[in-house]
């Protein structure tokens, strides 16, 4: 979390030289999930050298967030499902 960027509408960044995201503190829970989730795009695009473009990122972000908000067990059963597969995994 940081007091902001040197652009003020900028909520988030994601550096894929460092592989560090940051998102500006102040916004609601709500924005802080959805910004996070749209820089977590941007790592995954610049890591796989997907090349997709802003507009694709966003479409990601916006169409994750949405299956969370209709599949509220989506993440817990994500969560439980890992843990219970690395079980005694080192």
């Amino acid at each position: 979390m940081v007091s902001g960027f040197v652009d003020p509408t900028d909520l988030g960044e994601c550096n894929p030289n460092t592989k560090e995201i940051k998102i500006k503190s102040g916004q609601t829970p709500k924005e802080s999930v959805s910004t996070l989730t749209h820089e977590v795009f941007h790592a995954v695009n610049f890591e796989r050298e997907l090349g997709l473009t802003e507009e694709q990122v966003e479409g990601m972000e916006l169409g994750f967030i949405k299956v969370l908000e209709l599949n509220q067990d989506y993440l817990k059963l994500l969560y439980d499902t890992y843990r219970k597969s690395n079980r005694g995994a080192k």
